[in-house]
């Protein structure tokens, strides 16, 4: 092939692909990877004299369903991990539900104290596992809600109503009929979630 065939092919391959033949490449190259750069982390944002850049995640909401037991909390840890350095949200969540037992057998006066006594300790809960929260770097908003159905169902429309790309739980709550309840709970919401759920389990006993 003759020098000047040579040459019209390379200058129709430059030419389709926007390319200048008699331009180097390599600050084009660079420009791509910036791009891919700039798209893979947020607008930078100043915090305590630095400069922050946080990465993007494909979960910009994560929905962590606490009840207050080291399981939870192992699951939220484990939501702070993912959610570290990124622009991604965690959503803590407590479902107060009112066992059938409590409605059957309670008073309506000595239910609704019930009620605002569990109201206080979910509010006190996500509001100590919020700071720990936003202490860490990591952006975070508290939910308490009763269930007004059950609490798998009022999980999965938190995570509708929200947005949330991800749930990260734990496996059981805590002993006897509680641990077998928050069992069921998360094996409910396994079943029957529309997006992705981290199950995390119990931890080791001693």
């Amino acid at each position: 092939m003759g020098s000047f065939t040579r040459e019209c092919l390379m200058l129709r391959a430059c030419r389709g692909g926007g390319l200048d033949p008699h331009q180097d490449p390599r600050p084009r190259a660079r420009g791509r990877r910036n791009l891919a750069l700039a798209q893979a982390f947020s607008a930078p944002s100043e915090q305590d004299g630095r400069v922050i850049f946080r990465r993007r995640t494909m979960y910009q909401r994560i929905l962590v369903p606490l009840d207050g037991t080291d399981t939870s909390d192992l699951a939220l840890r484990e939501a702070m991990r993912l959610a570290e350095g990124s622009t991604t949200h965690l959503l803590l969540l407590h479902v107060i539900d009112d066992y059938p037992t409590m409605r059957e057998f309670a008073s309506n006066e000595a239910l609704q104290d019930l009620r605002a006594h569990r109201r206080r300790r979910g509010e006190e809960l996500v509001a100590s596992r919020l700071r720990m929260v936003r202490e860490a770097g990591v952006a975070a908003t508290d939910i308490v809600c009763f269930a007004m159905e059950s609490t798998p169902a009022s999980i999965l429309e938190a995570a509708a109503v929200n947005d949330c790309g991800l749930i990260v739980m734990g496996s059981h709550g805590r002993q006897g009929i509680k641990r077998a309840i928050l069992g069921s709970v998360a094996e409910s919401v396994c079943r029957n979630s529309p997006v992705p759920v981290m199950v995390v389990p119990s931890p080791p006993r001693g």
